[in-house]
């Protein structure tokens, strides 16, 4: 790659390639930033296939921090929970509200088309001042320690030169910001075909749970979309992958498929009788498990499909890289306003490379066991997943901890320069240990109207100070002007809550002093006297201290 860009003749802070929900959540997050951004597509208008379906609860949050979540929530399907089959028997059936998580709003998983997700997303872009721009090709792009002039093209033939500050590629397994930085992409492909259909499934089961069926040679999956309207069903058939799939390919392929088809194999692995009807999309797809090996280059990211693939069982890639911009805006934010060293972005690819990595490795070696030709595998499978799943979701611990991984919830972040712990030899063992830096900040109901992600709102940092009695004004003041002394600090856009026990309170307040009306907040937080939590626009602890002297260190 040259690195003396040319001259161009538009700039902007960060062009985003791709409009896909990776892309389009970067874009709105920036722009809570005051952050100007492009966002270029290749494609002439949206997709209006419903492709990424689960939107988990992870993902969720950051739809309610940012305003959206209502949206959402008019528009798709909750599912209700989740009926498994062996063989046409039903063997599990559990409800999410069994599940036990009272540290989200959102203790299950949503069903939503992708097309209405980036419809949704687009449109509070919108409202931001930015519109995707169709069909623009990105043809190349080149970088230097300053700046990235990308090269693009549109329908008409015309093209043009775009500085800006940063570029990141949301788009997808054909990247083209992957490939002109010669990332690697490792991985392999499954050797199984996936067959599925959006359409109308008459059958006698429920319509709002999300089932599955293990068949002697497939497995299948049900959907829930919307209600008796519109589901989606699913069919994985062993190694029988078709030959129109070019060998070699490291991207996500799909090819026709014909509704009568779909029908005849979901029949097969449910051994139930139904029917499909009223189809809005057939096709048939082969999937890899592939990605990239650093998230990052220069001025220049990936997010989302274009760093990792992965099987579509368990509803986590969409999410992903969702979570990949969440990560990677307020970063992104911070350097363009010279609020942070570069060195910041550097903590994206530490943070979401292992991330992705563990996702790819635990959702290939679930997929390869569910879907294994082997006899003995198979007869292990039969025999023994119905017991263990049967055993985890009889369990509350168990339930607990499978929804902890699949919503997304668990994802956790090591200790690092935006992950640090200050915490004195005075601090209780369960301040040390409950939520240390690097970890997701939990809802927890504080009174009658109010819970905790109610104040966590806005895609900004914000410090939850929890103290057992309230300190005078002058002190909480002097704390604040402190805080945001600097221009630097002030760029950080900081909101400062102090969290106090009903009857604690002095006369003298003002509106950051949130009255609790039980415990249960410092309880979760592990803090008796004093504990002090700089919350990061992405919903994960940034700096936790139990002594506030250490907050400016």
């Amino acid at each position: 790659m040259e690195k003396e860009p040319v001259s161009a003749e538009n700039t902007t802070e960060v062009l985003i390639v791709g409009a896909g929900p990776t892309g389009l959540t970067m874009a709105t997050l920036l722009r809570r930033w005051n952050i100007s951004c492009r966002v270029i597509d290749i494609a002439e208008q949206q997709a209006h296939e419903s492709r990424a379906l689960g939107i988990q609860a992870r993902t969720m949050e950051i739809f309610k921090n940012i305003g959206v979540v209502d949206k959402f929530l008019s528009s798709g399907q909750i599912a209700d929970g989740i009926i498994a089959y062996l063989r046409g028997k039903k063997k599990i059936d559990v409800r999410f509200q069994d599940f036990g998580r009272d540290d989200t709003p959102f203790p299950y998983i949503f069903f939503l088309s992708q097309a209405e997700t980036e419809k949704i997303l687009a449109d509070d872009l919108r409202s931001h001042g930015v519109e995707v721009e169709r069909p623009l090709e990105l043809l190349s792009f080149l970088q230097n320690k300053d700046q990235v002039i990308a090269r693009v093209r549109g329908k008409n033939g015309k093209e043009e030169n775009i500085s800006c500050q940063f570029l990141v590629g949301c788009d997808g397994s054909h990247s083209r910001v992957r490939k002109e930085l010669g990332l690697k992409f490792q991985g392999d492909a499954y050797p199984d075909d996936f067959i599925m259909a959006d359409a109308k499934v008459n059958w006698s089961l429920p319509h709002d749970r999300l089932a599955i069926f293990l068949g002697k040679k497939s497995v299948g999956v049900f959907f829930p979309l919307h209600g008796p309207e519109v589901s989606r069903v699913l069919t994985i058939r062993n190694g029988a992958h078709s030959k129109a799939v070019a060998d070699g390919t490291q991207e996500t392929t799909s090819f026709p498929a014909a509704l009568e088809e779909v029908e005849s194999e979901f029949k097969k692995v449910t051994e139930l009788e139904m029917s499909l009807s009223q189809p809005r999309w057939v096709t048939r797809f082969r999937v890899h498990h592939r990605a990239v090996d650093r998230y990052s280059q220069g001025r220049v990211f990936v997010a989302g499909d274009a760093a990792h693939i992965h099987s579509p069982i368990g509803a986590q890639g969409m999410n992903t890289g969702i979570q990949d911009a969440a990560n990677l805006a307020w970063k992104l934010a911070l350097v363009s306003k010279k609020a942070a060293a570069n060195e910041i972005l550097e903590t994206y690819n530490s943070e979401r490379w292992p991330v992705g990595q563990k996702l790819i490795g635990f959702t290939d070696r679930i997929f390869s066991f569910v879907s294994s030709e082997n006899r003995l595998l198979i007869f292990i499978r039969n025999l023994v997943a119905p017991i263990l799943i049967g055993a985890i979701v009889r369990s509350t611990k168990g339930r607990k901890m499978l929804f902890q991984f699949v919503s997304q919830l668990g994802i956790r972040y090591h200790e690092s320069s935006v992950a640090k712990n200050r915490v004195t030899r005075r601090a209780s063992r369960d301040f040390q240990e409950n939520i240390p830096a690097g970890h997701r900040v939990p809802n927890v109901k504080l009174n009658k109207e109010l819970e905790l992600f109610d104040l966590l709102k806005g895609y900004q940092f914000q410090w939850l100070i929890l103290t057992e009695k309230l300190p005078a004004l002058s002190v909480r003041q002097a704390f604040e002007q402190e805080w945001n002394r600097s221009e630097k600090t002030e760029a950080w856009k900081t909101k400062i809550y102090w969290i106090v026990p009903s009857g604690q309170v002095a006369a003298e307040t003002d509106d950051m002093v949130v009255v609790t009306e039980t415990y249960e907040i410092f309880k979760r937080f592990g803090v008796t006297r004093l504990g002090a939590f700089l919350v990061r626009p992405d919903g994960y602890v940034g700096l936790r201290t139990d002594d506030l002297s250490l907050a400016f260190q």
